[in-house]
């Protein structure tokens, strides 16, 4: 089963909101990292540097765009960024695995595997392949720490970022929904796998 971004598609998941029915349909994909520690490290965009971050320094940047993500961090997550040659926080990824997935648990995982649960760059640093140099840069970063795959979701209508993650390597390994119906507290998830895994 595939859903398409059609225009029929989103006409009549628009017209099932005005019913009152809610959903969220998501790409799953997934980064395998066997044999990553082995390859030389990507490079690095010019004038970027990568590395680590903490939650105090992202909830300190100068961007309230990279400070509203600071939440993100914490126990069971790493973060990720592309600072510029002033040190401002140009592009931010933030990694969750163990205890700390499964609060926000949408796909099963192994205890070496986490999640990519939000990944932005400031608009100023947009279309210059920030994006994708971090995704490569972190998946490098986080394989050296032991994790043996990396997940992510994507907003299925999110053409920028389903690019990004096909350009870094990322493959579709599934599809999400979830529908909320108007006399129901509980959300109905189905989640299938594709072909590809």
């Amino acid at each position: 089963m595939r859903i398409s971004a059609s225009g029929s598609a989103r006409a009549a998941l628009s017209g099932a909101r005005r019913l009152g029915f809610q959903y969220e349909c998501y790409r799953v994909l997934r980064l395998p990292l066997s044999g990553a520690t082995q390859q030389p490290m990507p490079d690095l965009p010019p004038g970027f540097s990568f590395a680590e971050v903490t939650t105090e320094a992202v909830a300190g940047g100068r961007d309230a765009l990279i400070r509203d993500c600071d939440w993100y961090g914490g126990s069971g997550a790493v973060g990720f960024a592309l600072r510029d040659t002033t040190s401002r926080i140009a592009c931010l990824q933030w990694y969750w695995f163990g205890s700390r997935y499964q609060s926000a648990s949408f796909w099963p995982l192994s205890p070496t595997e986490a999640v990519s649960m939000q990944l932005v760059t400031l608009p100023a640093y947009r279309n210059r392949g920030l994006a994708t140099a971090l995704k490569r840069l972190s998946a490098r970063s986080m394989a050296d720490r032991g994790f043996t795959a990396l997940y992510s979701r994507i907003w299925w209508t999110n053409e920028a970022s389903l690019r990004v993650s096909a350009k870094a390597g990322w493959l579709r390994v599934g599809t999400l929904l979830r529908v909320s119906l108007p006399l129901r507290q509980e959300p109905i998830t189905i989640a299938w796998e594709s072909q590809t895994r």
